[in-house]
């Protein structure tokens, strides 16, 4: 829909489009309830218990939420399984963000005189103790609440994901050790992560007001297309994301204005 009216010609496909549950979605819902146990569990044990649980409960049950809970209205379907076209489900996508927080927490309490040594007394025996679970649930075939497919669904995959992102983060906090010195251009885009999301999924998906890559040369491309145009995303949005860094810092009047005038013409185009 590119607009309001669109709403009243709707078809029972355009609703399941409205109402699945995407990565922001997901996203928002995570960080509403961990910022709620924040603000309500102070010390930080029993906040990594409860983290820990929820990561747990979302992964370990994610087949029972996908099987059982396809019967139910069609907003709330959409928020425990994929069966209505929901991509990011809370199972078992509320689980990594769960296990982030627990697994921060736990960093930071840790003592250490750098980031590797941290990591290393933490996310790496993590990460291993995950991946050694994966490989045993992967080489038994055990599947304790029935199959689904090979995908997110099962534990033994966010056991896999999780554990792999462990040990590549000790990786990462290993190397900042040898080079503990900041790095300006990293920051400056990490800052701009949000703005650079939405409009690469623009310029890649298309939206109700452009057209995208994917709707200029489809769903498959050759290697060659392919490289070609990750090279491009990558260099626009590094571009992009450096350049609206340095106006808001140049230019803050300037960048207010242009915020304001951005979100005024995408609310005007809703009723147009």
């Amino acid at each position: 829909w590119k607009n309001f009216a669109g709403l009243r010609a709707y078809t029972t496909t355009d609703l399941q489009m409205f109402t699945a549950v995407d990565v922001l979605q997901c996203i928002a819902v995570t960080l509403i309830v961990l910022q709620l146990l924040a603000l309500r569990v102070r010390r930080i044990g029993p906040f990594i218990a409860i983290a820990g649980g929820l990561a747990a409960f979302f992964c370990w049950l994610t087949p029972v939420a996908w099987t059982q809970t396809t019967g139910l209205p069609l907003m709330l379907s959409a928020y425990f399984n994929p069966s209505t076209g929901s991509i990011f489900p809370l199972f078992p996508w509320f689980a990594y963000p769960a296990l982030g927080a627990a697994a921060g927490a736990w960093y930071l309490v840790t003592d250490g005189t750098s980031p590797g040594q941290r990591a290393r007394k933490t996310l790496l025996p993590l990460g291993v103790a995950l991946l050694a679970g994966a490989w045993m649930m992967r080489s038994a075939n055990w599947e304790p609440f029935g199959a689904v497919a090979l995908g997110s669904g099962r534990p033994s995959q966010f056991l896999l994901q999780v554990g792999l992102d462990c040990v590549l983060l000790t990786i990462l906090a290993t190397l900042v050790d040898l080079r503990p010195a900041r790095i300006p251009v990293v920051e400056r885009l990490a800052g701009e992560s949000l703005m650079i999301y939405y409009v690469h999924l623009g310029v890649v998906y298309g939206s109700p007001w452009n057209k995208g890559f994917r709707q200029y040369f489809g769903t498959s491309l050759s290697l060659g297309q392919l490289s070609l145009a990750v090279v491009f995303v990558w260099v626009t949005m590094i571009a992009l994301g450096l350049w609206w860094s340095r106006f808001k810092r140049e230019q803050p009047l300037y960048a207010v204005r242009v915020r304001a005038v951005t979100l005024g013409l995408l609310f005007v185009m809703l009723f147009v």
